[in-house]
């Protein structure tokens, strides 16, 4: 068994979506920020990219999840209607 401590050092670990986002609105703003330096800048820009897949690969995830869970009950609505209809005849 993992401890509640254990668990939340894990959670920590991994940054949810909404941070993620959170993080990459803040290096556009430092970005944008004349007083970066060049050397920072490059760093953010980095950073940022990496964010970037990260979140795209979330949502393509998610995606895909939502898709797969639309068929599920469209096919389950399917069933339930052939076997109503079924019922009915």
């Amino acid at each position: 068994k993992h401890s509640s401590g254990e668990q939340a050092m894990k959670e920590k670990k991994q940054p949810s979506f909404k941070d993620k986002m959170q993080r990459l609105v803040t290096i556009s703003e430092q970005l944008g920020d004349s007083q970066t330096e060049l050397e920072e800048a490059l760093g953010l820009y980095e950073e940022g990219l990496k964010l970037y897949a990260e979140l795209s690969k979330m949502l393509k995830d998610t995606s895909l999840q939502v898709k797969t869970l639309e068929k599920e009950l469209l096919k389950e609505s399917e069933l339930q209607s052939e076997s109503e209809n079924e019922i009915d005849e």
